[in-house]
């Protein structure tokens, strides 16, 4: 829909929200608490609303900026995210545009400039852009309307993605006033929330919250040696379309070629594929011409595919946060759907040894951060706010660093706010022709063999002379028949001559430098706190080692415990299954428990000891203790029990 909705010419009265919704999105109604929320934001109260993963927390601040004059500022962590929905609203006739790294200065001056103009009714923000002169400069001439935080949690230490950029934002407020902030989340604790109130001084603030109950959601966790046997399972047994989430690229391949041989369309997608390739792959997926996805966390973000029935997790999660928001893409049509978290001996095993291990030692980080500086060739007082290509894989093997390591520093430099690193991102190549007509005429007329590409680029990129256009050098080799890399080459020769800015596609993820960089010597590193960050860790690693092990009577009540929801059994998990068809479970597992206190005993003995406690119901409980890693075989294959 991109016919531009009238506003009102008085515009202390703005345009009814249902309104602008049936315009430009098409919808009857809203979602429950979506009017309430915006609502309370057009009355200028600062909000805080916490909607599960595809509850609808993007209207909430999309439609109260339509409803009113003025821009609205969206701070986000996720490029690919505001990507995708700035195409969205520019389809549907809404002026937005987004500024994150990786960025030409004159296409982030343009945009900037756009925005404080009142061009603009949408402008998203990575936190890292909020340091920079650039922006900073231009904000007191921006007619601000609202200031929206996605995935505020990032703002909090006890948070499972704490990002120190958005510390400014509470700065950025003090600058605009009055504008109201509207801070949302998909998943935070009760002391996150009360983090994200206090970091951005919301002030006499509303609050939000759906529930953490996912009643079409069945919560599912599978123990298994074979997990590639029990994936291939679920899939056979369960239609629909599904995700699989790995943290390995190579993994992602791996297990879809399991389910591939099982008869199961799949493919796989990661940060490390080309650009095209993984559009591609989306695109079939978001069609069902793949019916599986496997892929890494770096798949899923902002995709809103209402009939997922199963999101399966190869690997733990490092947070019941994380997995929330993940599982949470499944059933956003409200039909039956399915979480399952598989796991083995070694999944505990690593996930016990990641609680325990003592973080990086100083000098590490000291030597990590001189080897990033060495890595991007930054000078002592150099770097801020600027941006470079990196793939931690490539750096931790030219650096000889373990991958897990690196990445532990990694994040330690990002909480302490040094450096950003961004998910992978694609930008197409872009260019602006800086010279005008006449100077390029006669440039044309002395340098004849760049003549041709000058008019294709001409003919094939609308918008070249006003402003960053998309161009595509496959489609003008294809037009002039001469090999790509003569029109790469040609490009860049005119952007050294200055007629032009050529900006090539990018497809990395990128390591943003947060401060000058400093002697590495002499980084200004707290102890103390970085052991106080690294306790928050663990306890989140030992949330998921609960939920794995099933320290609970049910997983939904577990995960809503967890965010601080009083809740009842769901009725639907697995561990409601098991008590529903062993109603004494529980009074086995500690007859089993008393029993092996005194003696080990083998199975067929202890069944006879519990008599006349059912044989099924007995062995049953014995797996159930020896997944939860309760019970240890002895000599003989008798069971002793452990503590």
């Amino acid at each position: 829909m991109s016919a531009e909705l009238p506003l009102n010419p008085n515009s202390s009265i703005p345009l009814e929200p249902l309104e602008v919704l049936k315009h430009y999105w098409g919808y009857p109604e809203f979602r429950p608490l979506q009017e309430d929320i915006i609502r309370g934001v057009l009355q200028g109260r600062d909000t805080l609303a916490l909607l599960p993963t595809g509850g609808g927390k993007s209207l909430c601040y999309q439609v109260p900026a339509l409803c009113q004059d003025g821009v609205c500022l969206v701070i986000s962590p996720l490029i690919a995210l505001m990507k995708d929905q700035v195409a969205a609203l520019r389809k549907r006739g809404i002026a937005a545009a987004a500024i994150f790294s990786g960025m030409h200065n004159r296409e982030i001056d343009a945009r900037l400039d756009a925005a404080a103009s009142g061009h603009l009714k949408m402008l998203y923000l990575s936190p890292e852009r909020l340091i920079t002169d650039r922006f900073l400069g231009r904000l007191d001439r921006m007619p601000v309307s609202l200031l929206a935080v996605d995935e505020a949690h990032c703002i909090s230490e006890w948070g499972h993605d704490f990002r120190p950029a958005y510390l400014r934002i509470a700065e950025l407020r003090e600058q605009l006033g009055s504008v109201p902030v509207l801070a949302l989340t998909a998943s935070a604790t009760v002391a996150v929330r009360d983090e994200i109130k206090e970091r951005l001084k919301l002030k006499d603030s509303a609050f939000f919250q759906a529930s953490f109950a996912r009643t079409n959601l069945s919560w599912i966790v599978r123990q298994s040696a074979s997990k590639k046997q029990r994936l291939a399972h679920i899939f056979s047994k369960v239609g629909g379309s599904g995700l699989v989430y790995t943290k390995s690229r190579r993994r992602t391949r791996e297990l879809a070629e399991v389910l591939q041989h099982q008869g199961v369309s799949a493919s796989f997608y990661h940060a490390g594929l080309d650009a095209e390739t993984r559009e591609t792959r989306q695109n079939e997926w978001m069609k069902g011409s793949i019916r599986v996805m496997v892929c890494t966390n770096a798949f899923g973000m902002g995709i809103d595919k209402p009939d997922v029935r199963v999101v399966a997790h190869y690997d733990a999660p490092d947070s019941l946060e994380a997995y929330y928001q993940e599982a949470g893409r499944a059933g956003r049509d409200g039909k039956p759907c399915w979480a399952g978290l598989l796991a083995d001996p070694a999944d505990l095993a690593d996930l016990a040894r990641r609680r325990d291990e003592d973080i990086p030692d100083l000098n590490q980080i000291r030597i990590l951060y001189q080897h990033l500086a060495d890595a991007c060739r930054l000078a002592i007082g150099s770097g801020l706010g600027e941006s470079y290509d990196f793939d931690p894989a490539v750096f931790a093997r030219k650096n000889k660093w373990p991958i897990a390591r690196l990445m532990q520093g990694l994040r330690i430099l990002e909480q302490e706010g040094w450096i950003a690193v961004n998910e992978s991102v694609w930008l197409p190549s872009r260019a602006q022709m800086t010279a005008d007509r006449e100077n390029l005429y006669r440039f044309q007329i002395e340098n004849m063999r760049l003549d041709p590409l000058i008019k294709a680029l001409q003919r094939s990129t609308p918008g070249l002379h006003d402003h960053f256009a998309a161009l595509d050098e496959n489609r003008l080799a294809r037009s002039l028949g001469v090999p790509i890399s003569e029109i790469r080459n040609g490009l860049l020769e005119l952007h050294r001559y200055k007629l032009l800015i050529y900006q090539p596609r990018q497809e990395h993820p990128q390591l943003t430098w947060l401060r000058p960089r400093a002697d590495a010597r002499n980084l200004a590193l707290d102890a103390e706190h970085l052991k106080w960050k690294m306790e928050r860790h663990r306890e989140r690693l030992q949330g998921v080692l609960d939920y794995i092990q099933g320290v609970g009577s049910c997983r939904s009540v577990m995960i809503q415990e967890y965010f601080g929801e009083s809740a009842e059994p769901c009725g639907q998990c697995d561990l409601c299954r098991q008590r529903a068809r062993h109603p004494d479970l529980e009074g086995t597992m500690k007859a089993i428990r008393r029993v092996l206190k005194e003696e080990a005993l083998r199975p067929a003995e202890l069944v006879a000891k519990l008599h006349p406690r059912p044989e099924t119901e007995v062995l049953h409980a014995l797996q159930w203790l020896q997944d939860r890693g309760e019970l240890h075989r002895a000599s003989g294959n008798a069971l002793i029990w452990r503590p």
